[in-house]
């Protein structure tokens, strides 16, 4: 499967970031964007790739143990952006900010999943979540104002599935990975 390792955003913050890639894509331009759903907005600390199933568990139980004496922390967004640059953009992001706490937490499940075989990421961590991929070099104007609300308290991370369809990727939890605790815990199975 593949999978990644990410914060999860609040409920109250996915919907109203929602509201703002409703306002985006209503914009001149807005069309040349592939909007990402509110239900899967999210930070990403690492994108896996391919994991196996029978490596899950395990996987999750390192990122724990890494993650054990990480505190909990509060991360606020700011406005849309392009990303990784204005020039040259390949997305509309909302930046997070401080940075360090949540480059912190990336740096911990990097060390952790290389220890499982992962190549090393070759890019440098920036904090964002992902609104939309551009399709061409156009996009909405955009405006400076962040999400309200726009922060919250980091206080786990989440490995995720990610699945791929023709309407967007579906993201389903695996296992939930609580900050200053060395355990995880599975989403409940529905029969």
């Amino acid at each position: 499967m593949r999978a990644f390792v990410a914060v999860p955003l609040p409920a109250g913050l996915r919907a109203a970031i929602g509201e703002r890639i409703r306002a985006l894509h209503a914009k001149p331009n807005g069309d040349a964007v592939r909007w990402v759903r509110p239900e899967s907005l999210h930070l990403t600390l690492r994108f896996l790739g391919n994991v196996a199933v029978q490596d899950v568990a395990e996987l999750a139980a390192s990122v724990g143990e890494a993650l054990s004496d990480a505190g909990a922390f509060s991360v606020k967004l700011g406005p849309p952006q392009a990303f990784p640059a204005p020039r040259r953009p390949r997305g509309i992001v909302l930046g997070a900010v401080p940075e360090e706490p949540l480059a912190g937490l990336a740096a911990r499940v990097e060390t952790a999943v290389c220890a499982h075989g992962f190549a090393p990421e070759r890019r440098k961590f920036r904090a964002h979540v992902t609104l939309g991929r551009l399709r061409s070099r156009r996009f909405p104007a955009l405006d400076r104002q962040a999400p309200d609300p726009s922060e919250w308290w980091v206080d786990r991370v989440v490995l995720f599935e990610s699945e791929l369809a023709r309407d967007g990727a579906r993201h389903r939890p695996l296992e939930t990975i609580f900050l200053g605790s060395a355990t995880s815990v599975a989403p409940p199975t529905h029969p």
